[in-house]
């Protein structure tokens, strides 16, 4: 009999009570929400930098969400996106 660990509590997962997800074992009652601690199941997963989230709180690289390296490096910071501090002026046209 092959046992693993859960990836949620560390604490080993036997086949009768194995949830397979993100290439990961759980325990049924550890597959959480990494943001909220909502319960998940293969059905409501997402999955981001191989962690589990419900589809309300998995983050969005295109919004600033888990893209920046530890060195601040690879994307502009968090919020710094089509500011009006950044927006070009626009032209205008006089109306004769």
């Amino acid at each position: 009999m092959s046992t693993s660990k859960c990836a949620g509590c560390g604490k080993t997962v036997y086949p009768t009570e194995k949830v397979r997800a993100i290439d990961q074992d759980w325990h049924k009652g550890c597959l959480k929400c990494t943001i909220c601690g909502g319960s998940l199941n293969l059905k409501n997963i997402e999955s981001y930098e191989r962690k589990p989230y419900c589809r309300s709180h998995r983050p969005d690289p295109k919004r600033g969400g888990g893209v920046q390296t530890a060195h601040g490096t690879g994307a502009p910071p968090v919020g710094d996106y089509n500011t009006a501090a950044h927006a070009q002026p626009s032209t205008t046209y006089d109306e004769e």
